[in-house]
């Protein structure tokens, strides 16, 4: 135990200084003392997570015919709805297209949700994300046909009414 904790002791002596990655000067308590990973030693925790993040993403990804720039599809984990998840520090995790928002655009206001303007659930480029209210990503599905149930020519009962069952009403 002796031997780890001095380890632990002289890799924070010489991670008190700027991080390789940004150049910025850092305090020992914003690097991740680790004596695993040589690499990340002076490397502080904000470039790891980019790192991590960067790591994950395809720039190259389809171009919505909508859309002028392609999307950059997130290439790891996906939350249940087909979003991406991207994981923090701890156990903690966010979605992928909200974690690139905040990068790029700085802190989401309370209340706004991220609308991808693509409809592209894995794109995390910039440029395709915007914010918005429940009402108008609600009002993005019906304009741009996502909304279910069908209505109208699209519905089933419409296009083939053979094939619903009719019977006598009882009651």
């Amino acid at each position: 135990a002796a031997c780890y904790e001095e380890s632990r002791a002289r890799l924070a002596q010489k991670m008190a200084g700027p991080c390789v990655a940004c150049g910025l000067v850092k305090s020992v308590t914003q690097f991740i003392l680790t004596t695993r990973h040589p690499e990340r030693a002076n490397t502080c925790k904000a470039c790891l997570q980019l790192q991590r993040f960067w790591a994950k993403v395809n720039k190259n990804g389809p171009t919505m015919p909508h859309m002028n720039t392609p999307c950059w599809e997130w290439l790891a984990g996906r939350h249940k709805d087909g979003y991406g998840s991207f994981g923090l520090t701890g156990r903690k995790t966010m979605l992928a297209h909200r974690f690139s928002y905040e990068l790029h655009n700085g802190p989401i206001p309370k209340g706004l949700l991220v609308l991808h303007e693509c409809d592209n659930r894995t794109c995390v480029n910039p440029a395709h994300l915007g914010l918005g209210t429940d009402a108008d990503n609600a009002g993005d599905k019906v304009a741009r046909g996502r909304m279910n149930p069908p209505f109208g020519e699209r519905n089933g009962a419409f296009t083939h009414p053979e094939k619903i069952l009719r019977g006598e009403k009882i009651g």
